[in-house]
């Protein structure tokens, strides 16, 4: 009342004379309804379905609407209160059938035949809804109004004005703002082309503003007066739908507050308006789907761009927050006989009230959130939710610890349990539960970017408050006092507890400060955000408290904590809980007193607004609400989150592990450092040993993006990711290159360079994408031209180079040299390239002279600088390989390094390549020096005589190619030659007369260099040429023959004699290669196949002779090479060229075929023994045989089958790839001999494993290019027949042919097989649903057969007298249990066949049977399958479910037929 009278006072005479006008436009209404027919008014009261009511009923247009403004003004002074309460009553009666006649008009509707027809019913229909809104308005603002009695509030009214606003604003509003709305007129309409649509004339714009207002007047009538379940539906409809319509924006700002005031006020209604805003979702077109209207608070320094949300993410943010609610302030004062006993208890009841509003709150939230997933996940439905899910989740994200939107973080919790539980259910569709995953991370991001981003310094959060205190107090009266009342008791309730401290300067600053006074330019704004910031403030109370009570409960339920410790922290947190219940009581009643200010004192309040702008401003309220929100359970929730990302690894799913590694990406993009947590690098390597290739891809592109950026994480990583360079997968060890070459380019001064380089060399051989991406690698890397001044660039670039070939000195040069030839030797040559090559050879020879100028004089070389020279000598020997006239002008410099002492073997390969780079580049030189040529042949010849044997190789290849090519030196030559063929027929003469005087020590080691360099120097010229022997007449190499077959044929019954038999059969090859011929000799043939045989037992000769094999098969691999070369060369392409090439061709390749041809089968044999250096000889020598196309290679596929099961890695690898090459060449050869090489794989496998151990047939991380740590040996057959089903299943089924009982299969190799069958690397679903339906086949009929030919052979004797001789015994007493088990034992005996050999069949069958059943019941487990679905499956009908990839459930199952192992045992 004070109140209503200070206004009266305020506005005396405007107040009176609007009063009056009023008044009297009243009765003149009266005064013309007292006219009217009573029978008229009751027909228009009954029928409440009439479209257009009685022209007599309704009031002029000019009165309603002086009605309405004279009403709103009225009820702004407060005065509209003092009309008469029956007055009132009697206006609002007369107002219904106004506002029921503008109902039903449609004027969007076009009715009428021409153009102004349509215009003038638009006109009428527009008029109608007008007087109708005039007339809705003005009975909402008597309803609204303060003050007002009980009777105003008519139900008929309400209702009559709920149904205009939602039928005018779907029918008329809508369609002329959203062209989507918009019906389609059947008539074309004749108008200005130009023109938008939805800027419609003057009468649309009023109402569409007149229903803005009546929009808010329900939002006050919702507040003030219980509405019926009718208009309640209507109003909710008239709440949601305009947030789905474009352009309407105060209309969606009035609607949010009437949902919300709905949905905080009516819980029962709450599930329908729901449902309504699903269905509106559901209808809204894609192209709307995506609309960000609503805008919030942000700071200055922010990027605007996540400015806005959408209006109904904003909406349902709200109504989450309205649900709390607070007890009604207490505006009395205290009796003093009100004890403290009933204010407890009084606090007690507000606890209660206020967390049981909150977990509402939540519980809303949560069934929100569960029905848009399953809405998501539905399969009926025809709207794809899954958009519009996304959108809201990125809308909490953007709110999230936003000051106004604290529900956000609320229901992003709750978010996180659904995700979780949605993609760890495998009932879910598996598109759900990808996207889950993938929302899951994005959420994980969100939390990782705020706990990096956030300052969380209480420093900082100090400087604030000190700031704030600071504050201008020149403001309003009021507003001082309930600063300086909270201000009080905050400091006087200050605990030491640095989080209720920010809690209570979260509400004092931010409750009256920020949300009131910060960025509110007018009263208006004021108002329209008073709603929203006491939800809020609400919500923030509510979820503090609970907070409070949970912490206090869980205080209480600790247990084995010391008695104190546990009463000073309930303590604690009932003061916590004590001091936030006081605290909501101050902020409500200041929020209460604020209301009533902004409502007398608007004026005030904005000159307040730039005083307070200084105070607390949009970063400062967001510092606080971030740090706040950092002690609570969402923030805390990273951990957990990422927990639940990496366990998916475990999922089978494939798209699921693929997710979670990209939903692991979008997090590490956020915080890199987090790569070098423990679980986070156990989770990437196991993903990068993934059996999918996709998974695969994923972790390499998150391990190698995140290394470039941070590359203090390479040391972690780094073994993980080069390791995949040897993939099977070409994609993914592309992906590695590529990361590997960024690593090299970026951060050069990493230590792991030179084993990338290393490594992405060593596929230079791989897969045409993957050796062209190598190409380019090194193309930009190493021969690209450095400029002349940029000397460092240079001299780094060759020492890398130089590192690299280091690295490689244990494993050859093959691939560098490899490298080098296809970049360098193209059939185009390249100026950019020769010019890159000169550079680094040259740069290279100066280090050289570096080394050996820098080097102290007097003390030995450093193994650092003898590794770093051998390695530069070596790069440029594969240099002069390709471009030996690089090096021409560098061999003076070179030369001098062939006097240096062999003492060390770093020496050895220092002059051992210097000899390679001169037998290059001298041939070359144009008019050297005969002094210099001179020198050059006495170094060779003593390095010959004297150095050891790895040299003596090389100086006698240099020594020929200068004497061929240069000196002609050949009488040098011959001397030499003669010498030490003079000296082993001396030593021939002397074994015959004294086989032990040979192998005396200095003799011994001289005749060993004898056959070495009579061997050598067979193999590099023809002595019976005419240039060597002269005018002799006898045959060199048939002397020399027969001289050293002499000492192959020595007995090795000591080592002195096998070595030397080893090294006269490594001479007579080198002797061989010179003449092929004298393979076919008897002598020879009977040799080498005496050595190759299995009954041979020297390993070494073994060895030795398919070393001579493969050493004719390359050197006629590069003669051949060279006489083409050279042809093609002197011919120019001519016809006569090709014919020679190819007669050249065809006598080199037959020649050889016909070598191979004679020795295959013992090379074949060779494979089945139980050194591995052997079985890699014998193989090797195949792979060059087959590379060539010398023999049919269909006879070599079966050995190569059982080579691919070796447990050698590199045997596996070797063999695995030559039958890659040959099913690609010729398809249908691995196939056909399949069975074939599985037994010879067992056969293998049982010269490799020790005889003790039974054989199996799997193999347990022993092969390391298999990502998988278990598998069948023989997997890589299964692997390259599996594409074709034909193929595969006939596989399959020979193999189940073996275990059948009339084949007689050994146990053994059954288990062999049961172990393949067990361990194959299935790749569809196909594949063991086929093997399981032909082990229920095999085993019903071939175990039938084992039980029928077992009854057969049993004896049918009858134990007559073993029942006699019992009952006698046991004659008048009752036998003991075991004299009965005895004798049930006597009698099965006594059935038995008396064969024994009867009985170790039917064991062995019937385990047969049983090794099918295990392997039955392994795959079922390995794969889960059940019974239904194996009994679904058909040979005959092609499923594509079946055709579905398939992965094991659990790679490490072993299958382990016990009884079979102990049977063979």
């Amino acid at each position: 009342r004070r109140l209503h009278n200070a206004t009266n006072n305020l506005f005396p005479v405007d107040g009176a004379g609007l009063f009056r006008r009023l008044s009297q436009t009243i009765e003149r209404i009266f005064d013309d309804m007292d006219t009217v027919d009573p029978r008229l008014l009751a027909e228009s009261a009954e029928d409440d379905d009439m479209q257009e009511v009685h022209p007599r009923l309704l009031i002029s247009k000019s009165r309603l609407q002086d009605l309405s403004m004279e009403t709103a003004k009225l009820k702004a002074m407060g005065l509209l209160c003092q009309l008469p309460k029956k007055t009132l009553v009697r206006l609002l009666s007369i107002l219904e059938p106004n506002i029921r006649n503008g109902v039903h008009a449609t004027p969007c509707k076009s009715i009428g035949n021409t153009a102004e027809e349509q215009r003038w019913n638009r006109d009428n229909q527009l008029g109608r809804v007008a007087t109708a809104t005039d007339a809705a308005l003005t009975a909402m603002n008597i309803m609204t109004a303060p003050y007002m009695p009980k009777a105003v509030y008519l139900d008929d009214v309400m209702e009559r004005s709920a149904q205009l606003l939602c039928r005018q604003l779907a029918n008329t509003i809508f369609p002329e703002y959203d062209l989507v709305y918009k019906v389609p007129s059947s008539t074309k309409k004749k108008g200005v082309k130009g023109k938008n649509r939805w800027l419609m004339n003057h009468m649309i714009l009023q109402l569409y503003n007149k229903l803005n207002v009546m929009v808010n007047q329900w939002v006050e009538l919702v507040r003030l007066q219980p509405l019926t379940d009718t208009t309640i539906l209507q109003i909710s409809s008239v709440g949601v739908s305009p947030f789905f319509v474009e352009n309407v924006r105060e209309l969606q700002l009035s609607s949010i507050k009437l949902t919300t005031a709905l949905f905080s006020k009516y819980d029962k209604h709450r599930a329908l308006i729901l449902e309504d805003i699903f269905q509106s979702l559901a209808r809204l077109p894609t192209s709307k789907q995506n609309l960000r209207n609503y805008r919030y608070p942000t700071p200055r320094k922010q990027n605007t761009g996540l400015q806005y949300v959408q209006m109904v993410s904003a909406l349902m943010l709200q109504m989450i927050q309205a649900i709390v609610h607070l007890p009604e302030p207490y505006q009395g004062e205290l009796s003093e006989e009100q004890t403290a006993k009933e204010e407890s208890t009084q606090k007690q009841v507000d606890e209660l009230q206020v967390i049981n509003s909150y977990d509402c709150a939540v519980r809303t939230g949560q069934n929100f959130l569960s029905v848009f997933l399953k809405k998501c996940a539905s399969k009926s439905d025809e709207t794809d939710y899954r958009p519009l899910f996304e959108n809201f989740i990125h809308d909490l994200l953007a709110t999230v610890n936003k000051p106004e939107w604290p529900a956000s973080e609320m229901l992003l919790s709750v978010l996180g349990r659904l995700l979780v539980h949605t993609f760890s259910t495998k009932s879910t569709e598996m598109s759900l539960r990808v996207a889950s995953l993938d929302y899951l991370g994005v959420v994980a991001a969100k939390l990782r970017r705020d706990a990096v981003t956030s300052n969380t310094d209480v420093a900082t959060v100090r400087n604030l408050l000190k700031r704030l205190e600071e504050l201008s107090t020149n403001a309003i009266k009021l507003i001082e006092r309930l600063e300086c009342l909270l201000l009080a008791y905050l400091r006087r309730h200050s605990p030491a507890d640095p989080s209720l401290m920010l809690i209570a300067i979260l509400y004092s600053r931010l409750i009256l400060f920020y949300f009131v006074c910060s960025g509110s330019p007018s009263c208006l704004k004021l108002q329209h955000s008073h709603s929203t910031v006491q939800f809020a403030h609400n919500f923030y109370i509510g979820q503090w408290l609970r907070d409070a009570s949970v912490e206090f409960q869980q205080v209480q339920q600790q247990e084995n904590v010391d008695i104190d410790t546990q009463t000073i922290a309930a303590q604690t947190c009932q003061a916590k809980k004590g001091s936030v219940l006081n605290l909501m009581t101050t902020s409500a009643v200041a929020a209460a007193l604020l209301s009533q200010l902004i409502k007398l004192s608007a004026k005030n309040v904005h000159k307040r607004d730039s005083e307070m702008a200084a105070g607390l401003t949009v970063e400062d309220a967001m510092l606080l609400s971030r740090h706040l929100a950092s002690t609570r359970q969402f923030s805390r929730a990273f951990d957990c989150y990422l927990s639940y990302i990496l366990r998916v690894r475990e999922e089978s799913a494939v798209a699921l592990r693929t997710r979670a590694i990209k939903c692991l990406a979008e997090v590490v993009a956020v915080d890199p450092s987090i790569m070098s947590r423990t679980d986070i690098a156990k989770g990437v390597r196991q993903s990068l040993v993934d059996s999918s290739t996709s998974v695969r891809e994923a972790a390499i592109d998150l391990v190698g993006r995140f290394i470039l950026l941070k590359p203090e994480l390479v040391p972690h990583y780094y073994d993980m990711l080069s390791a995949r360079i040897m993939d099977t997968g070409v994609s993914v060890r592309k992906r590695v290159i590529r990361i590997l070459r960024d690593l090299c380019h970026e951060h050069p001064q990493l230590p792991q360079l030179t084993d990338a380089c290393v490594k992405m060399i060593r596929r230079v051989n791989d897969e045409d994408g993957i050796k062209k991406l190598v190409h380019e690698v090194f193309m930009k890397m190493w021969f690209t031209p450095v400029h002349s001044h940029d000397a460092g660039l240079l001299r780094n670039k060759a020492l890398l180079i130089t590192d690299i070939v280091a690295a490689n000195r244990d494993h050859g040069y093959e691939w560098i040299e490899q490298l080098f030839k296809n970049l360098i030797d193209t059939s185009v040559p390249n100026p950019q390239v020769e010019l890159a090559c000169k550079q680094i050879v040259d740069c290279l020879v100066q280090h050289v002279i570096l080394f050996e100028q820098d080097k102290p004089s007097g003390k030995p070389k450093t193994k650092e600088r003898s590794v770093r020279l051998v390695a530069t000598v070596q790069t440029l020997v594969q240099l002069a390989r390709i471009r030996p006239r690089l090096l021409v002008n560098h061999v003076m410099t070179l030369q001098p390094y062939l006097a240096t002492k062999c003492e060390t073997p770093d020496d050895l390969q220092t002059v051992h390549g210097v000899c390679r780079v001169l037998e290059l580049a001298v041939p070359l030189m144009e008019h050297p020096s005969e002094a210099f040529l001179a020198t050059v042949e006495e170094d060779m010849m003593r390095m010959i005589l004297t150095h050891r044997l790895h040299v003596v190789s090389a100086a006698i290849a240099s020594l020929g190619a200068i004497t061929c090519y240069v000196t002609n030196n050949y009488k040098l030559i011959w001397d030499c030659f003669q010498k030490m063929c003079n000296y082993l027929s001396n030593a021939r003469i002397t074994h015959e007369k004294n086989p032990s005087a040979l192998f005396q020590t200095k003799h011994f080691k001289q005749l060993l260099r004898a056959l070495y360099i009579i061997g050598h120097f067979s193999k590099t010229f023809d002595f019976d040429n005419e240039k060597l022997k002269g005018k002799a007449t006898i045959c060199v190499k048939e002397k020399v023959y027969d001289c050293i077959y002499y000492f192959t044929r020595l007995d090795r019954g000591n080592p002195d004699a096998e070595e030397l038999c080893t090294f006269a059969m490594r001479s007579l090859g080198l002797l061989m290669i010179q003449d092929p011929n004298m393979m076919f000799l008897p002598t020879t043939r009977d040799l080498y196949k005496s050595l190759l045989s299995p009954s041979q037992s020297s390993d070494k000769l073994k060895k030795q002779v398919l070393l001579n094999l493969q050493t004719y098969l390359q050197t006629e691999d590069v003669k051949m090479q060279a006489a083409t070369e050279a042809s093609i060369k002197k011919a120019k392409h001519s016809a006569s060229a090709e014919q020679s090439i190819k007669e050249i061709k065809d006598v080199s390749s037959g020649m050889a075929s016909s070598v191979m041809q004679l020795f295959l089968k013992e090379v074949l044999e060779s494979f089945f023994h139980h050194h591995s250096i052997l079985r890699h000889a014998a193989l090797h020598t195949i792979y060059l045989t087959l590379q060539q196309g010398l023999v049919h290679p269909v006879q070599c596929v079966p050995y190569l089958i059982a080579a691919a099961s070796d447990t050698d890695p590199v045997m596996h690898k070797e063999a695995s790839q030559q039958l890659t090459e040959l099913n690609k060449r010729y398809v249908g050869f691995v196939h056909t001999k399949a069975l074939q090489g599985l037994r010879l794989a067992f056969q293998l496998q049982t010269y490799i494993q020790p005889r003790s151990e039974v054989i199996r047939g799997y193999y347990e991380a022993t092969i390391p290019s298999l990502d998988d740590t278990m598998g069948a040996k023989c997997s890589h057959l299964y692997q390259m027949v599996r594409s074709d089903r034909k193929h595969r299943r006939a596989l399959l089924i020979s193999i189940l042919n073996l275990f059948d009982d009339t084949v007689k299969t050994d146990l053994e190799m059954l288990l062999f097989l049961a172990d393949n069958l067990a361990h194959f690397p299935y790749h569809t679903l196909d594949e063991p649903l086929f093997l399981i339906s032909q082990v229920e086949v095999y085993v019903s009929v071939s175990g039938s057969n084992v039980l029928q030919s077992f009854k057969e052979q049993k004896s049918m004797k009858k134990s007559s007298k073993h029942r006699r001789s019992s009952d006698e015994g046991s004659a008048g007493e009752s036998s003991s249990d075991d004299d009965e088990s005895e004798t049930e034992e006597d009698t099965l005996r006594h059935r038995l066949p008396d064969k024994d050999a009867a009985i170790e069949d039917f064991a062995q069958a019937s385990l047969a049977c049983l090794l099918l059943l295990w392997v039955k019941q392994h795959l079922k487990t390995a794969f889960g399958l059940k019974d239904s679905k194996i009994h679904q499956y058909s040979t005959t009908e092609v499923n594509k479910a079946n055709d579905k990839q398939c992965h094991r459930k659990k790679s490490d199952i072993k299958f382990q037929p016990t009884q079979v192992v102990d049977h063979i045992k």
